[in-house]
Parts: structure tokens; C-alpha cells; sequence
């Protein structure tokens, strides 16, 4: 049996694991490797993805040639998440919000490319949360508070833009779906004086217990998932600290599992690698 993991120059530590998962169970995995020039992107190098039982494509060609993927691969091999690589919108967090929306799931106030403070203020009120449509890790988020902030925000920010209405909360949940179900939901607690919850930035992680929050958030992230046909993502969900109501706030199409491994009672690794294989045992 034969994998290829595609995740760019550099893997997230969650992934090596998973190959090192799999090379433990007797498969063989290669990582993806983008040629130098776009002329060795021929033939050849697109035959070769046949030799695989398996394509678990994450991140590392762009646009373009994720693009081609999807249309060179056709169905010869299985590959995982293949709406990602026809639907360039699917990381946009503007287009996700308008989907959520769409399939019913509340989501916070929002304004599109917003340009004006005050405008903005007395649209979502203050502090509002603005953002790139393109970014992960806590990466590009700012809250704002001033007109100063704004300003300084707008100008660290690349791309596309939203802001949103800041949902008062003690943290925020993921909700982590594969082997088409969701399989792990834990919330994400922010450091000490800060608003991000993202493990990368230091959140901490708690399993979630109770039955009726997980029945909730499972209930957001399937929907979400089936809608755009997504094999792994991690959905991240606010809770509204005072009404309770539970705010979509984006998909991850290449969702991390540190804090649940480090955390010390999971093996989300080993599940992925035995879903991986399971799936690859079908071609």
C-alpha cells in the first residue's frame, strides 16, 4: 500500500505523525514535492500520482495547480477533500459565512470588506473582530477597539477582508470531522490577556462533555461538512457567554491536533492513519 501526504515545504508536526502512523502499520508514504518549474508539471509528473492508492492533499500548490489536480487525477485515484481543489472559495471565511448562512446556521453580524471605522462601529458595535478572508492559526485577526487599531489592522492585512460583531465567550469549540463523522470536539480556552483561542497562540484545551452541547456542535459541523463535501476539517463554533446561542465562526480545511494529543489521552494521529489506510485498502 502506498500514501501521498501533500502539505507543502512544511508539514505541521500532526502530520509527520500520521506518517510515521502509517509507516508503523507496513505503508509506504511519500510527501509531495512542487517541481522547480512549471514546465516539469507535464505529464509525467501528473501520471505519477497513479502509482498511489491513496492522495491526501492539504496544502502547497496553489490555486492554479490545485486546480489542474483535480482535473489530471479525474477519479484514477481516490484523494481526500476533492471539492477543495475545484472550489477555490472554500478557505475564504467571507464566502463560508455567506454558506453558513445560507444552510441556516447563525453566524455573527458581519460586514464585507469593510473600509470606514464609524461605519463599521455602529454597524457591529465596539470592540469588533476584523480579519483576513485568507488566514489560519489566529493569523491576521485583530479586535478592534479604535480607529487607530483599525487603521493599524487594515494595514498588517492582506487580501480580503470581513469584521465581524464580537461574540462575548469564555473560548471557542472545534469540532474535528473525519472518517465522515466528528470524531473529537474540544474547546479552545485563549491565554491570559488574549482573545485568540487558537492552540498556536497559546490556547489551552478541554474536552466537552456535555451531551447536549456535543449534539449541537456535531449537528453545525456535519451540515457543514456534507455541504461541501469535505472528507477532514476542523469547524470552529462560539458560544454566546450570556444567551448561550452558538455562533459559526469558520471551516479549516487542514485542521491541526496538537492540543488534543498533548493534552495527553488522545491518539487522534493513529485514527487518522487507520482511517487513511482503511480508505486506501478500497482503491
Amino acid at each position: 500500500m502506498k500514501i501521498l501526504l501533500w502539505a507543502g515545504n512544511k508539514p505541521i508536526p500532526e502530520l509527520l505523525r500520521v506518517a510515521e502512523e502509517l509507516k508503523d502499520r507496513g505503508v509506504l508514504v511519500d510527501f509531495g514535492v512542487l517541481p522547480e518549474t512549471l514546465t516539469q508539471c507535464d505529464k509525467k509528473f501528473w501520471d505519477s500520482f497513479q502509482q498511489y492508492d491513496l492522495v491526501y492533499y492539504r496544502t502547497g500548490l496553489g490555486e492554479a495547480l490545485k486546480a489542474e489536480l483535480g482535473l489530471q487525477i479525474d477519479n484514477k485515484v481516490p484523494i481526500l477533500n476533492r471539492s477543495v481543489l475545484s472550489n477555490y472559495l472554500i478557505s475564504n471565511k467571507l464566502y463560508q459565512a455567506v454558506q453558513a448562512q445560507k444552510l441556516g446556521i447563525k453566524i455573527p453580524k458581519t460586514v464585507p470588506r469593510p473600509i470606514d471605522f464609524k461605519e463599521t462601529a455602529q454597524s457591529l458595535g465596539v470592540p469588533f473582530v476584523f480579519k483576513a478572508a485568507h488566514g489560519i492559526q489566529g493569523d491576521q485577526v485583530y479586535l478592534i477597539d479604535t480607529v487607530t487599531d483599525f487603521e493599524e489592522a487594515k494595514k498588517c492585512t492582506k487580501g480580503d477582508t470581513l469584521a465581524q460583531e464580537y461574540i462575548p465567550n469564555a473560548g471557542d469549540f472545534r469540532a474535528l470531522f473525519f472518517a465522515d463523522k466528528v470524531k473529537h470536539v474540544y474547546k479552545r480556552v485563549p491565554a491570559q490577556g488574549s482573545f485568540k483561542a487558537n492552540v498556536s497562540q497559546g490556547g489551552l484545551v478541554e474536552r466537552v462533555t456535555d451531551v447536549a452541547l456535543l449534539k449541537s456542535l456535531s449537528a453545525i459541523t456535519e451540515k457543514i461538512c456534507r455541504h461541501y463535501e469535505l472528507d477532514v476539517a476542523g469547524i470552529d463554533v462560539i458560544e454566546h457567554l450570556v444567551t448561550k446561542e452558538l455562533y459559526f465562526i469558520e471551516s479549516n480545511i487542514n485542521p491541526g491536533w496538537r492540543g488534543l494529543e498533548e493534552s495527553g489521552d488522545e491518539r487522534v494521529s493513529a485514527e487518522v492513519a487507520e482511517w487513511l489506510i482503511g480508505l486506501a485498502a478500497k482503491n
